[in-house]
């Protein structure tokens, strides 16, 4: 919706093409392609399906 082009394949969170790094921010993961772990470190996401943690008021990304 900002305009921001970032790959992706799948669209469905299965392939990790659209892996985006996390600045700030809790993100609420939607994929099959990180671990549990990874997820938790809240390090990078999948653009195509993940999105901000409810309650999180910023998600910044390395785009």
């Amino acid at each position: 919706d900002a305009g921001a082009f970032v790959l992706s394949s799948c669209r469905e969170g299965t392939c990790g093409t659209c892996e985006t790094p996390v600045l700030e921010g809790e993100v609420e993961h939607r994929d099959t392609v990180l671990s549990p772990e990874e997820q938790a470190d809240d390090r990078t996401m999948m653009v195509c399906v993940s999105r901000a943690r409810r309650g999180c008021p910023r998600l910044v990304l390395e785009l």
